[in-house]
């Protein structure tokens, strides 16, 4: 994204030019229930469904070939970004069995999907970058800057949640994995 004029902001986080590239989010994994029970032996066994990936950033490109005047506190001159999305969260189990005899019991909560990959994040100035008011490039103002560029990969997924548990006259084995 190119600026060839003069930008002029002014207040508090006012940012004079931003590109970003930023990856969608994954979906949730589907939740599931089991439930047995019996005169005699009963098994039930449940798993969540795994999370989405998170959707890859593109590359993110910005070139200041005009004047930027940033004047209020907390801003910044130039912005970049390209953040990968973030993985979806397993989703969740429970597995519940009644039984007179025995009874295997297992829930087991899906997977957190992957994050997404972000690309280049470049911010060129060949311009101006003004923050106070006097042509220079340099900072009056409390936290603000004159160029940033960042790239940030998305963060994976939060692992689905399990439930498992069983009553039985008779032996029981059960398991949860979370």
């Amino acid at each position: 994204i190119p600026n060839l004029d003069t930008m002029d902001t002014n207040g508090k986080n006012s940012w004079g030019m931003v590109g970003a590239s930023i990856g969608g989010g994954g979906g949730m994994g589907g939740f599931a229930l089991g439930a047995g029970a019996a005169l005699g032996g009963s098994v039930s066994v449940t798993g969540g469904g795994a999370g989405g990936s998170g959707g890859n950033a593109d590359f993110a490109d910005l070139a200041n070939y005009g004047t930027i005047r940033v004047l209020g506190q907390g801003g910044a001159g130039m912005l970049a970004a390209s953040i990968g999305g973030g993985g979806g969260m397993g989703g969740g189990a429970i597995s519940a069995d009644v039984a007179l005899g025995g009874a295997f019991t297992s829930a087991t909560g899906g997977n957190g999907g992957g994050g997404g990959v972000s690309s280049t994040a470049e911010a060129r100035n060949y311009g101006t970058i003004d923050m106070n008011d006097d042509g220079a490039t340099k900072s009056l103002a409390f936290g603000t800057q004159g160029i940033v560029a960042l790239s940030i990969g998305g963060g994976g997924g939060m692992g689905g949640m399990s439930i498992a548990g069983s009553v039985t006259g008779g032996g029981s084995i059960t398991d949860s994995v979370g």
